[in-house]
C-alpha cells in the first residue's frame, strides 16, 4: 500500500486530506511544521507528500528546494498544496522538481485524480527499474556465458592451428608459396594441408561442410585422415586419396545408416620432385596453374568427399591428372569463399571469372606479394558492398621449379 505524507499546519487541511485519503485506501500520516519533515522521512519511508506552499515560519516552495537538492528524499513525489494561484509561484514549483498542484479548498475529485495519477506514474517507474535490474541481470549472465563461449573457442583455435602445417617446413621445400586463409569465425571449416615422403610433396585446400565450431569439426577429422591415409600408403595416387577419404569420412560418420550429410570440398595435388610431374584430383574445386604465361584449369570432380554419398568405392572413383612440370609452374589451390564473396559497387558476387582474371593478372609478381593483393583486393570488394565475411576463405599458391 502506498504511503503518504501530509505536511500542513491547518489541523482542518489534515483532517479533510487524512479522511479523504482513508477513504481511497491510501496509507498515511502528517506533521503539522516543517520542522519536523526530515526528522519523519529519516524515521518512516513514504510514496508522496502532500505539501502546503503558505506555512507559518517555513514556506513549502524553500522546503521543496531543499527536499529536491538532497540525494536521499530527491525521489520522493511531492505534490504542493495553496490556497493562491500565483503562475509564477506554481512555475518556480514545477522547475524545483514539484509532480503537480492542488488549489484549497480542496475538492475530493480533484484530491483523488491528483495523487493517483502520481502514485500510478511511480508504480509504472518502480516497474520500468524493476524490469530494467531483471534486464540488467540476465544480460550480465547471457555476457558471462558468450564470454565463457568465446573463451573455449579461442582455446579451440589454438588447437586448430597447431595441426596446420609447419610454416618453416613449407618454406623449405616450397620457397615460393602464400597462404590467404581468413576464417570466418574465430574457427575455420577451412583448413590446408602439406606432408612431404621422399621426393613427393603433398599439398592440399579443404573446405569442410559449413564453418565455425561445426566445420572446425570437420577439418580435425579431415586432417587425421589424410595424414593416416598418405601414412599407410606413401605411394598412393592423388585421386586415390580422394577415394579413401570418402570411404573413412562416411564410415565415421556413420553416413549409410544415418542422415548424416557433412563432408568436404578439396583440391590436391601430389608433387613428384623426382619424376617433375603432378598429379591432380579434385572434390568440385579446381586446380589452376600457369605455364610459360598461360592458365589451365583443371576443374575437380562433382561430387564432394562424403556428404552421404554411397560407400561404392567404384561409384566414386575420383578422376586423377597429370601435369608435366618440365617448365616453372606456378599452381593456385582455393575453397569457394573468395569467389563467392558478396561486395562491389553492385553488391554481387566475386566469381570465379573475376578471380581467374585477377590470377592471370598477378600471377608473375613474387608470390609474397600476390598473397597481399588478394587480401586486399577482398577487404575492398566487402567495403564496397558494405559487406562481412561471409565464409571461409582460402588460397594457396606455389611457384614449381624443379
Amino acid at each position: 500500500m502506498s504511503k503518504i505524507l501530509i505536511l500542513d499546519d491547518e489541523r482542518q487541511v489534515i483532517q479533510q486530506v487524512s479522511t479523504l485519503l482513508e477513504s481511497f485506501g491510501y496509507d498515511y500520516d502528517f506533521i503539522p511544521k516543517a520542522d519536523f519533515l526530515f526528522r519523519k522521512l529519516d524515521s518512516d519511508h513514504f510514496d508522496l507528500i502532500l505539501l502546503d506552499i503558505n506555512m507559518a515560519g517555513r514556506d513549502g516552495v524553500s522546503l521543496l528546494r531543499e527536499l529536491k537538492s538532497t540525494e536521499a528524499y530527491h525521489d520522493i513525489e511531492v505534490i504542493m498544496m495553496t490556497g493562491e494561484t500565483d503562475d509564477r509561484v506554481l512555475s518556480e514549483c514545477f522547475e524545483l522538481g514539484a509532480a503537480d498542484y492542488i488549489t484549497k479548498p480542496i475538492k475530493e475529485l480533484v484530491l483523488r485524480a491528483r495523487v493517483k495519477a502520481v502514485i500510478d506514474k511511480q508504480m509504472y517507474i518502480r516497474e520500468i527499474s524493476k524490469q530494467k535490474r531483471l534486464l540488467a541481470e540476465q544480460k550480465a549472465i547471457v555476457d558471462e556465458k558468450n564470454k565463457n563461449i568465446t573463451d573455449s573457442i579461442k582455446y579451440a583455435k589454438r588447437i586448430q592451428e597447431a595441426i596446420l602445417p609447419d610454416q618453416a617446413v613449407l618454406q623449405s621445400i616450397l620457397p615460393e608459396h602464400f597462404i590467404l586463409f581468413k576464417p570466418r569465425d574465430i574457427v575455420s571449416g577451412d583448413f590446408y594441408w602439406f606432408h612431404q615422403i621422399d621426393h613427393r610433396v603433398v599439398l592440399a585446400a579443404v573446405d569442410c561442410t559449413g564453418h565455425g565450431i561445426p566445420g572446425a569439426f570437420m577439418s580435425m577429422i579431415g586432417n587425421i585422415c589424410l595424414k593416416n591415409i598418405i601414412k599407410e600408403n606413401p605411394d598412393i595416387h592423388a585421386n586415390e586419396v580422394l577415394n579413401e577419404l570418402h570411404i573413412q569420412i562416411c564410415t565415421l560418420l556413420k553416413q549409410e545408416q544415418t542422415d548424416n550429410r557433412d563432408g568436404m570440398d578439396m583440391a590436391l595435388v601430389i608433387i613428384d620432385q623426382d619424376q617433375k610431374k603432378m598429379e591432380f584430383s579434385g572434390a568440385k574445386n579446381p586446380l589452376l596453374y600457369f605455364q610459360n604465361g598461360y592458365a589451365t584449369k583443371i576443374k575437380g570432380d562433382k561430387t564432394p568427399i562424403g556428404s552421404n554419398w554411397k560407400r561404392n568405392q567404384n561409384e566414386r572413383n575420383f578422376t586423377n591428372h597429370v601435369i608435366n612440370l618440365e617448365v616453372p609452374t606456378t599452381i593456385y589451390l582455393y575453397s569457394d569463399g573468395y569467389q563467392d564473396q558478396f561486395g562491389g559497387e553492385h553488391n554481387e558476387k566475386f566469381m570465379s571469372k573475376q578471380l581467374l582474371e585477377l590470377l592471370t593478372e598477378i600471377h608473375a609478381k613474387p608470390l609474397t606479394e600476390q598473397g597481399h593483393i588478394l587480401d586486399n583486393k577482398m577487404a575492398q570488394w566487402m567495403v564496397m558492398g558494405n559487406e562481412s565475411q561471409l565464409d571461409d576463405i582460402l588460397i594457396i599458391g606455389a611457384k614449381i621449379d624443379l
